[in-house]
């Protein structure tokens, strides 16, 4: 027995073979008739009605039955590199790989709930996981649902409902080396590994991020005037190899007032690239300011092993630009510091070095106490 409404209201009616109640209807959405089954007829009339509630607020009339297991498959072949770096869909599918599917994996997407995926983080946090991780992870599953959302394979994305742990672990911040010690650490790397010092040189001078000084050319360079314009940053492509891409991190350019120093540094870099060109039995002609003996791009995981050695200290590319962002944002409004520091939003120098600000602060109480104490 079937109940009949007008066009686009959709149906009830009994499958026999199945035993079971049928609610269906055309989903303009998809273009397809959805159909959804229950035990009894008022049941099903009331999927319907579900279903008809969310064609009238422009969602699909059903979520996909698809586990999250198979639509980020999906998702990570055919759908997330449409709009995202090589290196972001990289990210995301190792994310999704070791910190979601593990837990979510099997779940089919209409059926994850806000709860389980906070359930799913404090999981991650028992384990001792750092809170960027974890809103790494969220980030990634955030990112999966939402194409879901837009595929119209789920009416919401359960993430935007979901909370991050308290509880979990902050992340460690490697500690600055004073002034003192760059100083120190850039004079030994000189005397080392020249080029390696000109390249420690440059990180600490500009707070650059390692992979846009690998990345630089001499076409970004303007000695005369003494100024950088990094616009490229080196980066993977889908077979995880690394490349140097066509933008920075941010997909933003940002223009760097260069030291003397630098800039001399710099002009004795130039000439050492000559002479490798001149010594090398084949050169890719990459116009980089800090090639390899071939022309070709250094790899920043190996040029890790090459500070260490150079500067004869454990000493980090993420320590170096630490310091500088520590001098910077003591020195210049934050606005500046964030574009010398190449962030995309003021509020990511603030998450990320906001902890540098609390001597600011105090100095902000101690000078509002002064005003008011006369």
């Amino acid at each position: 027995m079937t109940t009949r409404r007008s066009n686009g209201e959709g149906s009830v009616f009994y499958r026999s073979n199945r035993d079971k109640w049928v609610a269906a209807i055309f989903d303009p959405l998809t273009g397809k008739t959805m159909t959804r089954s229950a035990r009894t007829k008022a049941d099903a009339n009331r999927l319907l009605r579900e279903m008809r509630n969310r064609i009238d607020n422009g969602a699909p009339a059903a979520d996909s039955p698809l586990t999250l297991e198979r639509w980020c498959a999906t998702w990570l072949e055919t759908r997330v590199g449409k709009r995202r770096s090589p290196g972001t869909v990289n990210q995301y599918a190792n994310r999704m790989r070791r910190y979601v599917l593990p837990y979510l994996g099997r779940r089919r997407m209409d059926q994850i709930t806000a709860p389980m995926i906070e359930d799913t983080w404090d999981q991650l946090a028992a384990r001792g996981l750092s809170y960027s991780t974890i809103k790494n992870a969220h980030n990634a599953l955030s990112a999966c649902l939402h194409d879901a959302v837009r595929e119209n394979r789920l009416g919401m994305n359960p993430t935007q409902r979901a909370s991050l742990p308290t509880n979990a672990a902050p992340a460690k911040r490697p500690a600055p080396p004073s002034s003192s010690e760059v100083h120190d650490l850039i004079t030994t790397a000189l005397e080392t590994d020249p080029p390696v010092g000109r390249l420690v040189q440059l990180v600490a001078y500009t707070g650059c991020r390692p992979g846009e000084a690998c990345a630089a050319k001499w076409s970004d360079i303007d000695l005369d005037v003494g100024t950088w314009r990094v616009s490229r940053t080196l980066t993977h492509n889908e077979q995880g190899r690394v490349i140097i891409g066509d933008t920075t991190k941010t997909k933003q350019e940002r223009v760097i007032p260069l030291a003397p120093e630098v800039v001399e540094s710099l002009r004795r870099q130039r000439t050492h690239v000559a002479e490798l060109r001149l010594q090398a039995y084949r050169w890719d002609d990459l116009d980089l300011v800090f090639p390899n003996t071939v022309g070709k791009w250094l790899d920043v995981s190996n040029t890790r092993s090459h500070l260490k050695r150079a500067t004869g200290h454990d000493v980090t590319w993420r320590q170096l630009r630490h310091h500088a962002a520590t001098v910077t944002i003591a020195n210049a409004p934050l606005p500046v510091a964030s574009k010398l520091l190449g962030h995309k939003k003021i509020s990511t120098t603030v998450d990320v070095y906001g902890h540098l600000m609390e001597a600011d602060s105090r100095a902000a109480m101690d000078a509002l106490r002064d005003a008011i104490s006369g």
